[in-house]
């Protein structure tokens, strides 16, 4: 797979940049906060006395060391100092890397009500259907595991660094034990650590952490609560940021490595530091060469600029999804995203007393989606390489029909347990679309293509709740009979009266001879409402002087990604109309064309006509307006 490499920034630039925009109060961080630190690395050989007197130049004072990776936290007299004494130590030839240490946050942007409680518990799981969850599990392992089974089962840790995660919340022990993996809970208290303070972990953030280990691996089939969707996953709580969501970049690189060096096959970081630090980067390479796959959150400002640590091409980038499998709103974009995964209203754990909360849009809910995923696939075999579990993860992710291929909005796709966890297991089902019924019809068509190394002999569709395999509505080959390795599906699914238009989700699978291959899903939407179109416009136009017409409008609708567009003129005098444009997939938005009429054709006015359809097929005209040529 190719890649594009984010160039590095250098560091003086990117220590301006954080001080001045990211700098947190002196009283959320203390004397010794990250405006004061910098992270060193002297090159291999360098004589301690020589470390010394470089340090002594810039009055630096070793708060720690990351010897894993031959990092220095230095602590500096004041925020001040910083930028100084990063110049001074990059041209002492001894210093390999001088960077600041910029501050973390967490990768959420609370602008829901139900962030307020209002709702917290009345919003079902739609994520773990989307990403095919329940049928991953019912593939792999087959079961849910008592405690007792699960302590004689591979273990597989998941560091979860973040916020502090709530060990006392009830939702952690699936059979009746403690939180603590020792006695068959989900959390690995034995390796927990904590960079910051007690007093500093409470605040309107602190909710983050357990939030996010909750996504990953609440307990599951107990009854109670949520269920994590990595169920067999055991979490590493590492505490970087405080109640606030803030923490310094040297803690986040010390937890990576200490994740590492404790055994962690996933490394989660649902948080971001805004700019490069080679020190991260140089913490995540070693976690990746040392066995553990890196996963985290592409960011939250609907951009394509990079964000760190996502952007490291060691670590595997998620973006966001919506609950139509669109792109979230708020999720970034960019060559680094690997996969997508829901973003949008994802109910978790609260620290308690509050115990659930929903998550409006950030990609910090859907990157423990794919910690869960590639917990289960190491479990699966442990023998796997990130690499491997990577490929695994990107090559079986539903393809979108949006932006066909690996893009940027949603990288390979969007997560499928399903297909993961039976990789290589019957045939594949991609590129799912499912059209609403068309006028007064019932009928809505689902559409496929089957890929397999044997014969595609059968495929099925279910609507809304998957059954066993075989027992779905018959799909068609389009090319009239089944035979083939790559097949064409067509088949319909009849709504009954008055069905919800919130959205179903629809399955389809196919069948070799030897396997019923995994499901591949989408969203069918029934879609009674045309789209809107709103504040046409025209000015004149003088063919002569070669000054073309502005036709201008808005074109609107809540459901369709895509749609049909055509605008007419109509000659009002000579009765004589003409197609100006014509777009059968055009995004909603504002639009504008420009129209020069031809000096031969008589003079107007003429009627512009906008007509609009959506994916529905339903058809809506815009208000006409008056042109003069």
């Amino acid at each position: 797979m190719t890649r594009q490499r984010i160039p590095r920034a250098r560091a003086v630039p990117l220590a301006i940049a954080l001080v001045a925009t990211l700098a947190p109060p002196a009283s959320a961080v203390g004397a010794d906060g990250p405006s004061s630190r910098i992270l060193v690395r002297f090159r291999a050989g360098t004589p301690r006395a020589e470390q010394i007197r470089a340090l002594a130049r810039v009055n630096g004072t070793v708060l720690k060391t990351i010897p894993r990776i031959g990092y220095k936290v230095i602590r500096l007299p004041g925020a001040a100092s910083v930028v100084p004494a990063i110049a001074a130590l990059q041209r002492l030839r001894a210093v390999a890397v001088a960077e600041g240490d910029p501050v973390a946050r967490a990768t959420l942007t609370p602008d829901d009500p139900c962030f307020t409680g209002s709702c917290k518990n009345e919003v079902p799981q739609w994520n773990a259907r989307a990403v095919n969850a329940p049928l991953g599990w019912s593939a792999f392992p087959g079961t849910f595991y008592t405690a007792v089974q699960k302590a004689a089962l591979q273990r597989v840790k998941v560091a979860v660094i973040d916020s502090k995660i709530d060990q006392l919340h009830p939702d952690w022990a699936p059979s009746g034990g403690t939180a603590d993996s020792r006695t068959g809970g989900q959390l690995d208290l034995e390796d927990a650590k904590d960079w910051v303070a007690a007093e500093n972990q409470t605040g309107s953030w602190g909710w983050h952490g357990t939030w996010v280990a909750g996504t990953l691996a609440a307990g599951t089939n107990n009854g109670s609560d949520i269920a994590g969707l990595g169920y067999r996953a055991e979490i590493m709580p590492l505490t970087v940021l405080d109640g606030e969501a803030k923490g310094a970049t040297d803690d986040i690189v010390d937890a990576v490595v200490w994740a590492t060096a404790h055994g962690a096959r996933v490394i989660t970081l649902a948080i971001g530091i805004g700019g490069y630090s080679q020190a991260l980067r140089d913490a995540i390479t070693d976690a990746v060469a040392s066995g553990a796959l890196v996963v985290a959150a592409a960011g939250n400002k609907a951009n394509s600029d990079p964000f760190y640590p996502a952007s490291y091409p060691e670590s595997m980038s998620v973006a966001g999804t919506d609950t139509t499998d669109g792109p979230a709103y708020c999720s970034n974009f960019n060559g680094n995203v690997s996969v997508s995964a829901p973003a949008m209203r994802i109910v978790s754990l609260d620290p308690m007393p509050g115990r659930l909360r929903v998550g409006p849009c950030g990609t910090s809910g859907a990157t423990p989606h794919v910690a869960a995923l590639a917990a289960l696939l190491f479990a699966q075999d442990p023998s796997r390489t990130p690499a491997e579990v990577r490929a695994i993860i990107e090559r079986n992710a539903d393809d979108d029909l949006t932006y066909p291929g690996r893009d940027d909005h949603f990288g390979w796709g969007r997560l499928n347990f399903e297909r993961a966890l039976r990789d290589g297991v019957g045939p594949t089902a991609k590129s799912v679309r499912a059209l609403s019924p068309q006028g007064s019809s019932n009928t809505a068509t689902i559409l496929a293509t089957a890929l397999g190394d044997r014969p595609i002999l059968a495929a099925e569709v279910f609507v809304d709740d998957p059954g066993p395999p075989g027992t779905g509505l018959t799909m068609s080959a389009t090319d009239g009979s089944f035979g083939d390795t790559t097949e064409a599906l067509a088949g319909t699914w009849e709504a009954p009266p008055g069905s919800s238009t919130t959205g179903h989700r629809v399955y389809v699978r196919a069948y070799d001879g030897t396997a019923w291959g995994p499901a591949s899903s989408t969203i069918l939407i029934i879609d009674r409402k045309a789209p809107e179109i709103a504040n046409l416009s025209a000015s004149s136009s003088v063919p002569p002087l070669a000054i073309p017409s502005s036709i201008s409008f808005d074109l609107r609708d809540d459901r369709a990604r895509s749609l049909v567009l055509r605008i007419r003129a109509h000659n009002v005098r000579t009765g004589v109309s003409q197609i100006l444009f014509s777009y059968d997939a055009i995004e909603q938005g504002h639009h504008l064309f420009r129209w020069l009429p031809p000096a031969a054709q008589s003079p107007g006015p003429y009627e512009i006509i906008v007509i609009a359809a959506d994916e529905a097929a339903n058809w809506t005209n815009a208000s006409a307006v008056t042109l003069v040529a």
